[in-house]
């Protein structure tokens, strides 16, 4: 195989891709009475299967994986003093860097998801079917939320995880995801479009506010819970930002942050880069495709509703 460099008066510089060398070639060449094109341009996919591997064992860890301290904390408790010991983790001996990488995004993905859709869902269901003193100014407020930039809380909520020694640590990747006001928004919307006639009929039954929220409002509402819980795995899986400010150790970096440790200052290894990005993609394609019958069961339902 060879790869077109240049032409030179008359003749095409050509590059054997095997060897290296560099030859000359006429550009036409005599085919009975017409002059054509000696060189014909061929485009080919090689899927080159071992930068996977490469990619995957590139980089290499040099503490153990979830291994962490414990100041020696001391608080004061009903008027007695009492003081931790400090205390240390091993965690696990993991070679791969990039292994640590996807487990701890999964991590993080898993635990902010589940957490979003469980705090979302109890606000939504407090501000669509309970009815208490100022709930709709309350309700504005949160959404007022939405309208502040994350440039602008950034450095507050790094000082304050800074404060509180959450520093570096999986808790702050972890519980600002947990809370979001248009996770909240969305449920609600959805929560309000129940008949309350089914919530009237689980009442007669014996439930109670737990047992309506459990038993009526969450398994009729799983089309809404699975678009939350795909775009809020989506959006944690992706973070980078937050993660470049709050994370310093490796191995608690996620994949984001993982791939860009493939640039340097002054070349990128590109074949590992995209290698490693293609097997970032398979947890989102599986979130994707786990929740996409729901999302149409969600379109019919819409579409059934008077």
């Amino acid at each position: 195989e060879v790869a077109h460099v240049r032409n030179e008066q008359g003749t095409a510089v050509v590059r054997v891709l095997s060897t290296g060398q560099e030859k000359k070639l006429p550009l036409y060449v005599q085919q009975g009475n017409r002059h054509v094109a000696s060189l014909t341009p061929v485009r080919k996919l090689h899927v080159q299967w071992s930068n996977y591997p490469a990619a995957w064992e590139a980089l290499k860890l040099e503490d153990n994986w979830l291994s962490f301290d414990v100041p020696a904390y001391r608080f004061r408790l009903l008027g007695t003093t009492f003081q931790t010991k400090p205390w240390h983790s091993d965690g696990f001996p993991i070679e791969n860097a990039f292994m640590a990488f996807y487990l701890n995004s999964l991590l993080i993905a898993g635990l902010a998801t589940l957490g979003q859709v469980f705090t979302s869902s109890l606000a939504a269901y407090a501000f669509a079917r309970l009815k208490f003193p100022g709930r709709d100014f309350l309700f504005l407020g949160y959404l007022g939320t939405l309208m502040v930039p994350f440039v602008v809380t950034m450095i507050p909520v790094f000082a304050l995880f800074n404060l509180v020694r959450l520093y570096d640590t999986y808790a702050a990747l972890i519980l600002p995801a947990m809370f979001s006001a248009y996770g909240t928004f969305m449920l609600r919307q959805f929560f309000i479009t129940i008949p309350h006639e089914l919530e009237d009929a689980a009442r007669i039954d014996g439930c109670g506010q737990w047992g309506v929220y459990r038993h009526v409002i969450l398994p009729l509402s799983k089309p809404a819970l699975a678009t939350l819980t795909t775009f809020t795995f989506l959006q944690s899986w992706n973070n980078f930002m937050w993660p470049l400010i709050m994370i310093d150790s490796d191995q608690r970096k996620p994949l984001m942050l993982g791939l860009h440790t493939f640039m340097g200052r002054y070349s990128t290894d590109w074949t590992l880069l995209m290698a490693a990005s293609v097997m970032v993609m398979v947890p989102v394609l599986l979130v994707f495709i786990f929740g996409q019958r729901y999302f149409v069961k969600g379109i019919q339902m819409t579409g059934l509703k008077g």
